[in-house]
């Protein structure tokens, strides 16, 4: 069933840290709003981190689709940043930002998108065989009041 969701605007949103992070980082959030502008079911947008475990202080840009009720797009920094150890977000000079995958399905009943992300850290070949390093979890966001 085809819905029409006026995506374009401010949205607010937080994600949570569920798998490939240590111990000490699970269930932590971190929130950040979104200015999204759709054309043709294309999305591009901008983000920007509020607070939260994994805060970096630059702006990051989205690209995607909406279809439907269903939202997918990539998030990427201008920089590459890691965790330092202290639980603070540090810039790697020598590498390439990593791109986070959202996907999301929309509640109409409550307003708001509600789906997964995840991230690629490393790929490891053991054998013929790869084994992926992922940070992984799950988000929302809702139109910005």
């Amino acid at each position: 069933m085809e819905q029409h969701i006026d995506i374009n605007g401010a949205w607010t949103g937080k994600l949570i840290y569920l798998t490939g992070v240590d111990e000490n980082a699970k269930g932590k959030e971190m929130q950040f709003k979104v200015a999204i502008y759709e054309k043709d079911g294309e999305v591009t947008g901008k983000s920007v981190d509020i607070k939260g475990h994994g805060f970096v202080p630059e702006e990051a840009s989205i690209e995607g689709f909406i279809e439907d009720d269903m939202i997918s797009f990539i998030k990427k920094y201008p920089a590459c940043y890691e965790p330092d150890g202290n639980g603070n977000m540090v810039k790697v000079e020598d590498r390439e930002p990593y791109e986070i995958n959202f996907s999301a399905i929309y509640d109409k009943e409550n307003n708001k998108f509600s789906g997964s992300w995840d991230m690629l850290i490393k790929s490891h070949q053991i054998g013929f065989s790869f084994y992926d390093e992922m940070i992984a979890g799950e988000w929302e966001m809702q139109k910005a009041v």
